[in-house]
């Protein structure tokens, strides 16, 4: 009898630039990245031994509803974070709210891709620079 644990694939994305002109504007679109939320797991069986849930836990979310730059030297952006999204809806990151990855006794069969879009976001008075943010993904057990 092996317990199941899953792995995350991929732990770095990187948005293609914007224009401060686009970001004021509200022209900052979702771009989604396939391969970004990959979960590998084993069970020893080929079948899971626990219902396996996930929840999103930020490093810098300044009210759970998007991520704030990281990044304070001189060449940073100011106001500039992330929003980022699941299946098309917003994550409300530092929520304990867990999000069933794989329901107890299901085939494991192949890895478990997750569609997240990550979105810029203005949260005040802009100023153009580098932008960086992280956010922790917590796996959990029952």
């Amino acid at each position: 009898f092996t317990k199941t644990t899953c792995s995350l694939s991929n732990n770095e994305i990187t948005l293609p630039p914007i224009s401060l002109s686009d970001l004021l504007a509200g022209n900052a679109q979702v771009e989604y990245f396939p391969d970004a939320l990959k979960f590998t797991c084993d069970g020893g069986l080929g079948m899971t031994t626990s219902i396996v849930n996930y929840h999103f836990s930020a490093v810098s979310a300044t009210n759970g509803d998007y991520l704030a730059n990281e990044l304070t030297s001189a060449d940073s952006a100011k106001n500039v974070g992330f929003k980022i999204f699941l299946n098309d809806n917003l994550i409300h990151v530092n929520s304990d709210e867990k999000r069933q990855l794989l329901g107890y006794n299901k085939e494991m069969t192949e890895a478990s891709e997750l569609k997240l879009g990550v979105q810029y976001y203005k949260y005040g008075n802009v100023q153009p620079g580098n932008v960086k943010s992280s956010v922790y993904i917590i796996t959990s057990y029952q």
